[in-house]
């Protein structure tokens, strides 16, 4: 083979290659990342996830002296923030117990569990049900073991089989089976025959709600019905 021709077989060769280097660097270099991408990458490397461990589909169990004190099934349970807390969601099936029996059963859309304090909030349309009756519908709840009670802070409505009774705060006493408010209680009466008002400052009504007792200074106001027959 002559000089000449090896000399022209090395060029081309050599503008082969730098054409194919050209080609694989500049004119299909890949494009910068997906600037969106890249910052949730930055806020995933930044922010440390919420909980440690994650639960689907459980029975979670609270204890208090060695005895059960609640139990509840939920459809995810969170837990493992190092805030001592375990958030359940989706509670279909819950217990609150009394000296080892089941004494009320309920159902949430959200439990939190303080394991400093021991109490189990609830919230998200709570209802509550005693021997498979419905008993109150409200929409937050603390069950606190150490004192055998269950405050609700806010407008509960009691149903019996006369009607529908609506307070503006309960406690529920498991140890003495009673409920307690003060302040106005309404009380409905089924299918509108009647309604009355119940003004008090210890009113006291019994674990089924179906009757209740003032004590001390209490106002009584009927509304009475003026429509003609």
């Amino acid at each position: 083979m002559s000089t000449k021709l090896v000399k022209a077989v090395s060029v081309s060769v050599a503008v082969l290659i730098g054409c194919a280097l050209v080609y694989a660097f500049v004119i299909n270099r890949p494009g910068p990342p997906d600037a969106d991408l890249a910052r949730e990458g930055e806020r995933g490397s930044r922010q440390p996830a919420s909980r440690d461990l994650l639960f689907d589909g459980v029975a979670v169990e609270g204890r208090e002296g060695g005895e059960r004190a609640w139990m509840l099934r939920a459809a995810r349970v969170e837990t493992g923030a190092g805030d001592g807390r375990a958030e359940m969601y989706q509670i279909t099936e819950g217990e609150i117990y009394r000296g080892g029996e089941p004494y009320l059963t309920f159902s949430a859309g959200r439990g939190v569990y303080d394991s400093k304090t021991g109490q189990l909030r609830l919230d998200g349309g709570v209802k509550v049900a005693s021997g498979g009756k419905d008993l109150l519908a409200t929409e937050g709840v603390v069950w606190d073991p150490k004192q055998s009670k269950v405050l609700i802070p806010g407008k509960t409505e009691i149903a019996t089989s006369a009607g529908v009774v609506t307070v503006g705060q309960l406690e529920v006493d498991i140890e003495a089976d009673r409920m307690h408010t003060a302040g106005d209680v309404i009380v409905r009466e089924a299918e509108g025959k009647q309604s009355y008002r119940v003004d008090g400052d210890d009113i006291s009504f019994s674990s089924d709600g179906e009757s209740f007792e003032a004590r001390g200074e209490t106002t009584i106001q009927f509304e009475l019905d003026d429509s003609e027959d």
